[in-house]
């Protein structure tokens, strides 16, 4: 049975502060913030796994390039691609690669 997706509200920002207690990063990156929150859940599409998996991409980029916190311009420059264009992308290679080849 498929989860309701998260709705950008006090429970979801509660959720992004509990995951960032978890991450492993020396300085706060305050991501229940008005400037984050809102672009984590548009990327992620609502959906706790998209959630986590940008925000542990994220914390592995931060910590393999030393930095102490994520910001917005970081997650930005992280090249994550919206599931629902992931899907998008593959669908349509599938559909080339079904296509008969004209010669």
């Amino acid at each position: 049975m498929p989860l309701n997706r998260w709705t950008l509200n006090s429970d979801y920002l509660d959720l992004l502060a509990a995951i960032e207690n978890s991450l492993p990063l020396p300085e706060p990156s305050d991501l229940a913030s008005e400037s984050l929150a809102p672009w984590i859940w548009a990327q992620s599409e609502g959906t706790l796994k998209e959630t986590q998996r940008l925000l542990r991409r994220a914390a592995s980029a931060a910590i393999r390039t030393d930095r102490g916190r994520i910001d917005l311009k970081f997650l930005q420059g992280l090249g994550w691609t919206r599931p629902s264009l992931r899907r998008r992308e593959a669908e349509t290679a599938l559909k080339l690669d079904r296509m008969p080849v004209v010669t």
